[in-house]
């Protein structure tokens, strides 16, 4: 019997690969063999009882398959399957799912030790386009790498979001252009908020209406829109603050996609960091006022904007 670890911040791999690995261990007759275990849900006193059932058979066939979920949140479970990792077990094959798995702890560095831990990081974008190329080449269909690139940065770099537009491209048309995705391919916000703050930054007055009236448009409410513009302010300053480290080093630090730090990095060069501080005190004050007084939140947002 086997225990394996999927680990990491890119969940649409780990979703993959458990699947996999549920295919591996169970056929359609012993699906009741399987057990899931949310850790974060288990009381103090049923962790004794877990811990038993990890290698007892099951009453529907030969073998149990065991899932346990975000183990290292609950440390007393997590401290005793460490005890177990060096039993054989003889009827049992677990999974441990966790993608909050500190490097730097206990718990990590036994799985690591003593089962088949897998991490699956967030794809950067040169890595997406050639998964989209793969991707589509395996389901007969065909995509150049400037439309795959086109693809990755109107789905916001999401590669769970891309896999599903790869579907829903290729049910109409084998053959996937830059005029297909533009037609079917809704742009995601984060994407558009960062075109969008890009363009104020650098004084791009008619992008940015044509941009925020699209999201408008497109239904995003005025207060969403803060909200994305907030979290790209802040991204930029976590960017300045880094200096002259590496996109990698400042996204590890901090969690966050590596893609996204890159993107932030060109950006952020032309901006002081005055400049920044101004930007988050004029946004703060709109959304205060938003809250608080009779305001056209809208004719305030693309003033902001324009005024960046």
């Amino acid at each position: 019997m086997s225990i394996v670890t999927l680990t990491g911040d890119n969940s649409y791999e780990i979703r993959r690969v458990l699947n996999e690995q549920i295919n591996l261990h169970t056929t359609g007759r012993d699906q009741l063999a399987i057990e899931r275990i949310d850790a974060t849900l288990l009381p103090a006193d049923a962790v004794a009882e877990v811990v038993a059932r990890l290698d007892s058979p099951s009453l529907f066939s030969g073998h149990r398959l065991v899932i346990i979920r975000d183990l290292s949140l609950n440390p007393d479970l997590s401290d005793q399957v460490i005890e177990i990792l060096d039993m054989p077990l003889s009827f049992t094959n677990v999974i441990i799912v966790d993608p909050h798995l500190d490097r730097r702890s206990k718990l990590y560095k036994a799985l690591m030790n003593k089962t088949d831990l897998r991490e699956f990081k967030v794809l950067k974008e040169p890595e997406l386009v050639s998964w989209i190329m793969k991707t589509v080449d395996k389901r007969n269909g065909k995509i150049t790498r400037s439309d795959a690139t086109f693809l990755a940065e109107r789905s916001g770099l999401n590669q769970e979001q891309v896999s599903q537009e790869i579907n829903k491209l290729l049910v109409l048309n084998p053959t996937i252009t830059r005029n297909w995705i533009e037609l079917l391919v809704e742009p995601s916000i984060d994407s558009t908020i960062f075109n969008l703050t890009d363009a104020a930054f650098t004084k791009q007055k008619a992008k940015v209406l044509t941009i925020y009236n699209e999201q408008r448009r497109l239904g995003n409410q005025p207060i969403k829109i803060i909200g994305s513009i907030s979290w790209q302010l802040h991204l930029l300053a976590l960017v300045k603050a880094g200096g002259g480290k590496q996109s990698e080093e400042i996204a590890d630090t901090a969690r966050l996609k590596p893609w996204s730090v890159s993107k932030a990095k060109q950006l952020v060069r032309g901006i002081s960091q005055q400049e920044l501080i101004n930007a988050v005190e004029q946004l703060l004050a709109i959304d205060d006022r938003s809250k608080t007084v009779a305001l056209n939140t809208d004719d305030a947002l693309k003033y902001y904007l324009l005024s960046l």
